[in-house]
C-alpha cells in the first residue's frame, strides 16, 4: 500500500520534470551583447563636441538604444551622462554637451539590447579653453601674441559685479538718452545674440565691468598690436597703424570667420578670431548692416567720441576711426597671456 502511494507521487514530478525540459529546449537562446565601438572625438569646443559609433552586430536582438556616455572618469557608463541616438544596428553621430572649460573627459558609445549595455573603446579628450561671463556664457579663447582674446563676441546681460545693464529694447528715446552704459541686440532680435552677440554702446565699455573679472575691453594700442601681428605684410609698430580708415594690408582678412560673410567676402580666420558682422545699434536707437559690418569698440575715447574698429565683406584690410559713444558696436574682451 505504501509503495503505491510512493508511485502515485512521483508520477507528477517526473512529468513536471519533463515538461519544463521541453519548454526549455524549445525556447531561443539570450543571444548575446551586440558589438559598438566609437567614433574619434572632434569639432572639440568649450561646452561640446562631436563623437559617436558603429554598432556593427546587434547581438542577434534589436538594439533598442545606442549613443554615447561621457564623464571626467575614466569608465563613464548608461549612469552617466550620455546621448541616445536613436536604435538599430549602424553608425550614428553623437552630440556632447554641457561640457566644462579646459577638463579632460572620457567618452565612449553604448549599445543596449536584450542582453545588456555593450560598450565600444574609452576616447579620451579635453574640452577646449574658455572663460565665462556672468550669465554662464562660455567663450573660447585665442592667444596672439601678448595677450589672450576671446573669439567671440560677448553677449553678457549684467556686468561682472552682477547689476542688469540698460536695456531699451524698443524704447528708441531712453537709448538715445543713455550715459550710463547700454546694449541691445542685432536687429533687435535676441535669437541674433548666440550668433553675434550684444551691441553695447561705449558708456558700458567704460563702466569697466563689462567683461569678465581679469578680463578688459582693448584699447586702440591693444588693437594696432593685434593688427600688427595678423597682417601678413605690415608689423607691429608700423606708423601705418596710427591713420584713421582701412590701413594694413590684409589684417582684416586674417580676422574675419571663414563663413558667415556676404558677397564673397569670408575671411581666412587664420588666428581663430572669428569676426562677424553683427552690424550695430545707431545713435537713434535703430539696427543697420546686420549680416554686412563687423564693429568693434575699445576703451578709448576721443576728445568727444571713442575709437572703434571696422570690417567689410569687400575690404582686406581694417578701418580705425572714431564714432560716437551712444552707438551699439560688438566687443571682444582681453587680457595679458600668461
Amino acid at each position: 500500500m505504501i509503495k503505491k502511494n510512493i508511485r502515485l507521487c512521483f508520477l507528477p514530478m517526473v512529468t513536471a520534470f519533463l515538461v519544463a525540459s521541453l519548454i526549455a529546449g524549445c525556447s531561443k537562446d539570450d543571444g548575446k551583447l551586440a558589438v559598438v565601438t566609437t567614433a574619434d572625438v572632434t569639432d572639440i569646443a568649450v561646452t561640446s563636441a562631436i563623437s559617436g559609433g558603429n554598432v556593427s552586430d546587434d547581438g542577434g536582438s534589436l538594439i533598442k538604444a545606442r549613443g554615447v556616455c561621457w564623464s571626467t572618469n575614466p569608465n563613464p557608463t548608461v549612469k552617466d551622462s550620455k546621448t541616445v541616438d536613436g536604435n538599430g544596428a549602424g553608425s550614428f553621430t553623437s552630440t556632447i554637451t554641457g561640457l566644462l572649460p579646459d577638463t579632460e573627459y572620457f567618452v565612449r558609445a553604448y549599445a543596449l539590447n536584450k542582453k545588456g549595455t555593450a560598450y565600444g573603446s574609452t576616447m579620451a579628450f579635453r574640452s577646449a579653453e574658455g572663460v565665462a561671463d556672468i550669465d554662464g556664457n562660455y567663450y573660447p579663447i585665442i592667444r596672439i601674441g601678448d595677450y589672450e582674446w576671446m573669439a567671440e563676441n560677448l553677449k553678457t546681460t549684467r556686468y561682472n559685479d552682477g547689476s542688469n545693464i540698460d536695456f531699451p529694447e524698443n524704447d528708441y528715446s531712453s537709448w538715445q538718452t543713455n550715459t550710463a552704459g547700454a546694449f541691445g541686440w542685432p536687429n533687435n532680435d535676441e535669437d541674433y545674440g548666440d550668433l553675434y552677440g550684444g551691441l553695447y554702446n561705449w558708456y558700458a565699455v567704460n563702466t569697466g565691468k563689462l567683461c569678465p573679472e581679469g578680463w578688459r575691453v582693448p584699447t586702440d594700442d591693444e588693437w594696432k598690436y593685434l593688427e600688427g601681428m595678423v597682417d601678413s605684410q605690415v608689423s607691429v609698430g608700423n606708423p601705418v597703424w596710427n591713420n584713421t580708415g582701412f590701413r594694413g594690408h590684409d589684417a582684416g582678412k586674417m580676422l574675419k570667420a571663414a563663413s558667415g560673410w556676404p558677397d564673397n567676402g569670408n575671411g581666412t580666420d587664420d588666428y581663430g578670431f572669428s569676426a562677424l558682422p553683427a552690424g550695430l545699434r545707431s545713435v537713434n536707437g535703430d539696427d543697420h548692416w546686420i549680416n554686412i559690418r563687423g564693429l568693434f569698440w575699445t576703451s578709448t575715447q576721443t576728445a568727444h567720441d571713442a575709437y572703434r574698429r571696422g570690417l567689410l565683406p569687400e575690404n582686406d584690410d581694417i578701418a580705425r576711426g572714431e564714432s560716437q559713444r551712444r552707438n551699439g558696436y560688438s566687443v571682444r574682451c582681453i587680457r595679458d597671456a600668461n
